[in-house]
């Protein structure tokens, strides 16, 4: 019920274009990797990739204290990620190769935040970890217009790639490798 109600939000206030849809797996475990310019892109992922089959999410522990987003995030199983963990958040991470070892759709931001000016960020080595470790598809994808809650929103579903186990060192070259694959997606 609360992904319908997800989707009808988007679809009320924004014009959304997907393409690409189909190079979404039906089912196993697998990585939705995107590029993330406002707190729209969730909810517009939910609503392109969702058609297919549920998204699971990963989120900033600061949203899950918010009485009504906390609770939306919690009924459809958004997984929580405390950012100021030093070392960074290890039980967040195992939360989420548990979800692709069940066979789970996750989406995933690589920068590790939004966009503040439109421009892409550094990717963070933790989704070079998950995607080594998990050894699931990772697909690309690219939000456009997200950010104009008026205009057209893109998303469009780019290659399918899978990583092979690697060292601590090579987390952070998979993560700019598939940063790379999601800004090569044409417009």
């Amino acid at each position: 019920m609360i992904r319908y109600l997800v989707r009808l939000y988007v679809e009320t206030f924004y014009q959304v274009e997907a393409e690409g849809l189909e190079k979404i797996p039906r089912s196993g475990g697998a990585i939705l990797a995107c590029n993330h310019l406002s707190n729209a892109d969730p909810p517009v992922l939910e609503c392109c990739a969702g058609r297919v089959r549920p998204v699971r999410f990963l989120a900033k522990k600061e949203l899950f204290d918010t009485p009504l987003i906390g609770w939306v995030m919690r009924t459809v199983e958004v997984i929580c990620i405390d950012r100021r963990k030093p070392g960074g958040d290890l039980g967040a991470l195992r939360a989420v190769l548990d979800a692709l070892k069940k066979g789970h759709l996750v989406a995933l931001f690589p920068e590790g935040t939004r966009s503040r000016d439109g421009r892409p960020g550094k990717p963070q080595a933790g989704i070079g970890f998950l995607a080594a470790k998990s050894g699931v598809p990772v697909i690309t994808a690219r939000i456009m217009g997200s950010d104009d809650m008026f205009g057209t929103v893109k998303v469009k579903i780019g290659g399918v790639c899978r990583f092979e186990a690697a060292e601590k060192a090579d987390y952070g070259k998979i993560s700019e490798k598939i940063m790379s694959d999601i800004l090569a997606i044409e417009d």
